[in-house]
């Protein structure tokens, strides 16, 4: 992962994968 380039994008990238860890119990980008 491109940490510092994805600043602001973390965010949301962040908020994302916590709904799919409590719903998947895995985050959907795990590439």
């Amino acid at each position: 992962m491109a940490e510092g380039h994805w600043r602001q994008g973390e965010s949301l990238t962040v908020e994302i994968e916590d709904l799919n860890d409590q719903g998947d119990g895995v985050g959907r980008v795990e590439g």
